[in-house]
């Protein structure tokens, strides 16, 4: 007896439980009921145009035929783009299910992939979402992080995450530049690519892990420097990215310091210390001669045959960071002209320079600029010395070979057939003593010890 009271009452409380569902929604062959057995028979609207079935059961209307309250909610928002993000799918917030017996009067939440992309940890309490991925979890700066389900109002970037995040420089508008996948040129998202809100924080324009290590960016910013400007600012001061190169370098003495790029380092830059800003060290880390960075600079700097070279006898010195991208830039200065010599450089030797000569029969009037060989007389000019006249110029042979002239007779002291006077050797002018009564114009001397003779 007693069992079938308990089985009288459990058939009327589901009675009246079926009754009570049926009497809060339309019944079958009511506007924006589906057919039995859809789910728009107990919410949603299956007159309403979506692209699937599944979306014409998304409230409006909920399962009390309600168009507003709780259970409708950002239903359509979240199902549909809007101007941040593209449509979310039902089984990121909710389990789709199989079949009625989920019709139990409970909000059964079971938040997906997405709201737990980045290590997020979704919520949902008092009406509000918190800690989801896609409100900005992971990021900083949001000013709706934790939206009310039923709150009013289009969210935008500045709800997410700050416009610009509180990393970046206050006045920061050019997102495209780092994020050109997600943000348009204009500063709109580009929804189409699918990378906004996708799990993963598109930095496409940006650098790579380990940027911060001088090896890294360092060297890249001595190929192209300028191209740092777009986002450090002219006075790479920070400017858009709000990452000051300068705040990093101590201060801007680092922009007019030769030496912070290439050669022996020095802290306390000043003029005199720029024979020191030759390589090695290169922009790149080059130490070897072979390396077209370093080549014959000390030899240039540290000559032994002439007075040390300045910089500028090949180059200009740059007077500001304007250089920096990577080329050679091969600039002849008066030494490299004298006489009339019209050098030229093919990117690995130096040819017609009045400091390398270009007499005939000079072993090496053109030198390649990362030979690790040494430089002799005989490389620019002959040797005016030895057996046979095709080591001699001029009547070199006759005074030297046969009569036994010394170098210095003529030439000074300090000059020998194996040394020069450092000082006066390659400095545009013939070291001759007034004893030659040397004619430039004629090529002819008037020695005391015979008559005029031609060269």
């Amino acid at each position: 007896m007693a069992s079938t009271h308990r089985a009288a009452l459990a058939a009327l409380a589901l009675l009246t439980a079926t009754a009570a569902c049926d009497q809060a929604r339309p019944t079958l062959g009511e506007a924006g009921a589906g057919a039995e057995g859809d789910c728009t028979s107990c919410h949603g609207d299956a007159t309403r145009s979506e692209a699937s079935a599944l979306l014409q059961a998304a409230p409006p209307r909920d399962a009390h035929g309600s168009a507003s309250g709780p259970a409708v909610g950002a239903h359509q928002a979240h199902l549909h783009a809007t101007a941040v993000s593209g449509p979310i799918a039902c089984a990121e917030c909710h389990a789709v299910p199989a079949q009625r017996l989920h019709s139990n009067g409970q909000v059964d939440l079971a938040f997906g992939a997405l709201a737990r992309a980045g290590g997020a940890s979704p919520a949902f309490a008092g009406g509000t979402c918190s800690g989801v991925y896609c409100h900005g979890a992971t990021l900083s700066g949001g000013s709706l992080t934790a939206p009310a389900w039923g709150g009013a109002g289009p969210l935008d970037c500045a709800s997410c995450h700050g416009a610009p995040p509180p990393s970046h420089a206050a006045g920061a508008t050019a997102c495209a530049t780092c994020h050109p996948g997600t943000v348009n040129a204009d500063g709109t998202l580009n929804l189409a690519g699918g990378l906004h809100l996708n799990g993963v924080v598109d930095v496409n324009g940006a650098h790579p892990d380990g940027w911060s290590d001088p090896a890294q960016h360092g060297r890249a910013a001595k190929r192209d420097l300028s191209s740092c400007t777009a986002c450090h600012g002219a006075d790479y001061g920070g400017g858009t990215s709000g990452v000051s190169c300068n705040a990093c370098h101590g201060g801007t003495a680092w922009q007019s310091n030769c030496t912070f790029c290439h050669g022996t380092k020095v802290a306390a830059y000043a003029a005199a210390d720029l024979p020191k800003a030759a390589p090695p060290l290169g922009t790149q880390g080059e130490t070897a001669v072979t390396d077209r960075a370093v080549g014959a600079h000390q030899k240039h700097l540290l000559a032994t045959v002439s007075s040390p070279l300045a910089c500028a006898e090949c180059h200009a010195v740059p007077a500001d960071l304007g250089h920096l991208d990577g080329a050679a830039q091969v600039t002849f200065g008066v030494a490299a002209r004298r006489n009339g010599a019209a050098p030229a450089w093919n990117g690995t030797t130096c040819a017609s320079t009045y400091c390398h000569g270009s007499i005939a029969g000079a072993a090496a009037p053109a030198p390649t600029w990362t030979s690790t060989a040494g430089t002799t007389c005989a490389s620019c000019h002959l040797p005016q010395s030895g057996s046979g006249t095709s080591a001699y110029s001029g009547r070199h042979y006759l005074h030297v070979s046969s009569r036994g002239i010394s170098c210095a007779t003529c030439h000074g002291s300090g000059y020998t057939a194996s040394a020069v006077v450092p000082a006066t050797h390659v400095d545009g002018t013939r070291q001759l003593q007034p004893i030659v009564g040397w004619n430039a114009a004629s090529r002819s001397c008037a020695p005391g010890c015979h008559g005029g003779e031609t060269w």
